[in-house]
C-alpha cells in the first residue's frame, strides 16, 4: 500500500499537479522536509499555476531548512522576479545553500557548482580542482555530463593528475548509457581519441571503429523518438 507521499510524487510523475496538491496540501507547514519540498516542485512540473507561486517557494525554503538536499538546491537557484515571474539560476538566490545542497548529496547542485567554478561565476572563484571533485561526485551518482566532464579532465590532466584509465572508464560509462546527446557525445570523443592517438593513447582504428558503431546507434536510436514524436 503506498503511502500519501509515494502517491503525490507519482501524480507528479504522472503530470497531475491538481491531484497531487489537494493531497500534499494537508502535509505542509507540518515539519516534513519530503511533503513541503514535493508540494514545493509542483512549481516546476506544471505548465499551469496549479498553486501560487510565492506558497511553493515558501515550501522549498521550509524543506530546506529541513536540509531536504534537492529543496535546498532549487531554494537556492529559484526566485520570483517584480512582476511575479520565476527566475532559475539566473541570478542565483543563496550561494551557500547551493554548496550545501550539493554537500548533502543532491546531484544537480554538485553538477552546478562545479559547472560555476570553470570560470568562476556567480562569486565562485575559477578553481579546476573544484570543478573536478564535484564533478566526481555527481559522476559517481550517476550525471551524465560529469561523467562526460570528468572523463575528459582526467585524460587532460585539468583539476589533478592525468588519469588515463579512469578517464577512459568515465567517458565509456556515459558513451553507454542511453542520454540523449551526451552519450553520442562521449562516443564519438573516445572514436576520435582511438582514431587519431590522442592523450598520450595509441590509435587504434579496431577500438575506433567499435565506438563510431556506438556512435551511430545513438544516433540513430535519438532519431527514432524524435519520430515518434513527431
Amino acid at each position: 500500500m503506498t503511502t500519501p507521499l509515494e502517491e503525490a510524487k507519482a501524480l507528479i510523475a504522472e503530470a497531475r499537479c491538481e491531484e497531487a496538491a489537494r493531497l500534499l496540501g494537508p502535509l505542509t507547514n507540518c515539519g516534513n522536509a519530503e511533503a513541503d519540498y514535493l508540494f514545493g516542485s509542483i512549481l516546476f512540473n506544471s505548465n499551469e499555476d496549479v498553486i501560487p507561486r510565492e506558497e511553493a517557494i515558501a515550501a522549498l525554503r521550509r524543506a530546506a531548512a529541513l536540509d531536504h538536499p534537492e529543496a535546498c538546491y532549487w531554494a537556492s537557484v529559484t526566485s520570483l522576479d517584480a512582476d511575479g515571474s520565476i527566475c532559475v539560476y539566473q541570478p542565483l538566490v543563496d550561494r551557500d545553500l547551493l554548496v550545501h545542497a550539493a554537500e548533502l548529496g543532491c546531484t544537480e547542485a554538485q553538477r552546478r557548482v562545479g559547472c560555476l567554478h570553470v570560470d568562476g561565476e556567480d562569486g565562485f572563484p575559477k578553481d579546476l580542482e573544484v570543478t573536478r571533485h564535484w564533478y566526481a561526485r555527481a559522476a559517481e551518482q550517476g550525471e551524465a555530463y560529469s561523467q562526460y566532464d570528468l572523463g575528459w579532465m582526467m585524460l587532460a590532466g585539468e583539476g589533478g593528475p592525468t588519469d588515463q584509465a579512469a578517464g577512459l572508464r568515465w567517458l565509456e560509462t556515459c558513451a553507454m548509457r542511453n542520454e540523449p546527446l551526451i552519450s553520442a557525445s562521449a562516443a564519438d570523443f573516445l572514436a576520435t581519441v582511438f582514431e587519431d592517438g590522442l592523450y598520450g593513447l595509441p590509435a587504434d582504428p579496431i577500438v575506433a571503429d567499435q565506438w563510431r558503431r556506438r556512435e551511430r546507434e545513438l544516433q540513430e536510436a535519438e532519431a527514432a523518438r524524435a519520430r515518434e514524436k513527431s
